[in-house]
C-alpha cells in the first residue's frame, strides 16, 4: 500500500484488518485505518474527509445489516449510534496534519524566486556592465579573455548564490514553513538552478540594448515556465502537444526535485534524475554565456 502511494498512483487508501467481517460479526469492533499520502495538504484534507465520509456510511450499513439478522434489536438510528467498527487518526506516508496549503507552495516559490531575480539582476548588471565601458576598461588590465570570463561568471554566481540562501533562509526560518527533508540538499538543488539562471541571463543580456528589451526577455524565459512546469497544475494535465516544452524546462525538474525534499523527505538518489537535468542546464548555460562574453570582449 505505501508503495502505490509513493508512486503517485492514489492519494488515500483505506486499510481494513484481515479478518474485518468476522470481527465486525462477532462483536469485537475492529480499527479501521486511513492511510494519506499527504504531500499535498489540501488534497490530503479532502480525501481524508471522504474516506472517513465512506467508512461512516458502511458503519451504518453494517450496524443495520446485523439488526436485519437479528443481532440487535434496535432501529436503525439507535444502532447507528452503536458502531460496528471504528476509524483510526489518519496516518500519514508525508507530511501530516499540521502542513498547511503555504508548506506545499514554498519549495515551489524557492525555485521561482531563485531563478527570477538571479536571471533578471544579472542581465540587468551585465547589460549596464557593457553600456558602461566596464568591460572596455578591464581588457586594459593584463588578465587574458579567458580570466575575464572566468572572473565574470563566478563573480555572478558567487551573489547569486549568496541570494538564493537568503531565498532559502527566509522561506524555512521567516515564514516558518514545515519541511521534512535535508536543508543541505534544497540548497544544491537551488544552487544548480541559480547557475543555470545566471549564464542565461548573461548569454541573453548580449542580445539586448537597454533595460527596457531586458523586461522583454521575462515573458519568453520565465512566463512559460511558470505555466509549464507543473506549478499550478500536473504536467500530465497539459496539452499533450505542451508537455515535450515541459520537460526542456529547468523549472520543471527544480519544482520536482524541491518538492521531493521538502514534502516526502527524498534523497539524493531519488532525485538524481533531477540533479542531472540541473546540471545540464547549468552546463549548457555556462558554454553559451562564455562564448557571448568571448565575442563581446573580442
Amino acid at each position: 500500500m505505501d508503495t502505490t502511494l509513493k508512486n503517485g498512483d492514489a492519494d488515500a487508501a483505506i486499510i481494513f484488518p484481515a479478518n474485518f467481517a468476522q470481527q465486525v460479526f462477532t462483536g469485537q469492533n475492529p480499527v479501521v485505518q486511513i492511510k494519506l499520502e499527504g504531500s499535498d495538504p489540501t488534497v490530503a484534507s479532502g480525501m481524508s474527509d471522504l474516506a472517513t465520509g465512506l467508512t461512516r456510511q458502511l458503519d451504518i450499513a453494517l450496524a443495520a445489516l446485523k439488526a436485519q439478522q437479528g443481532q440487535a434489536v434496535q432501529t436503525l438510528p439507535t444502532v447507528a449510534a452503536s458502531l460496528p467498527f471504528s476509524v483510526g487518526d489518519p496516518q500519514y506516508l508525508h507530511g501530516g496534519p499540521e502542513y498547511t496549503f503555504n508548506d506545499s507552495i514554498a519549495p515551489v516559490f524557492i525555485g521561482i524566486f531563485s531563478f527570477f531575480f538571479v536571471f533578471l539582476l544579472t542581465s540587468v548588471a551585465f547589460l549596464r556592465e557593457r553600456s558602461q565601458g566596464t568591460i572596455e576598461r578591464v581588457m586594459v588590465s593584463p588578465l587574458t579573455r579567458t580570466e575575464m570570463v572566468i572572473g565574470y561568471v563566478c563573480g555572478f554566481t558567487l551573489f547569486a548564490l549568496v541570494q538564493s540562501l537568503v531565498i532559502l533562509l527566509f522561506v524555512v526560518f521567516a515564514l516558518r514553513v514545515h519541511y521534512s527533508g535535508n536543508l543541505a540538499l534544497v540548497f544544491l538543488v537551488s544552487a544548480l538552478l541559480t547557475i543555470g539562471s545566471v549564464n542565461l541571463g548573461i548569454f541573453l543580456s548580449t542580445f539586448a540594448q537597454n533595460e527596457f528589451q531586458i523586461v522583454q526577455f521575462i515573458p519568453l524565459v520565465f512566463g512559460i515556465q511558470v505555466f509549464l512546469s507543473g506549478i499550478f497544475w500536473p504536467i500530465a494535465q497539459i496539452p499533450k502537444a505542451l508537455q515535450p516544452i515541459s520537460y526542456i524546462l529547468p523549472l520543471t525538474y527544480a519544482n520536482d526535485a524541491l518538492r521531493g525534499v521538502m514534502l516526502k523527505s527524498e534523497g539524493i538518489g531519488e532525485i538524481s534524475g533531477q540533479l542531472t537535468a540541473l546540471l545540464v542546464f547549468a552546463l549548457l548555460m555556462v558554454l553559451l554565456s562564455s562564448l557571448t562574453m568571448r565575442r563581446q570582449i573580442a
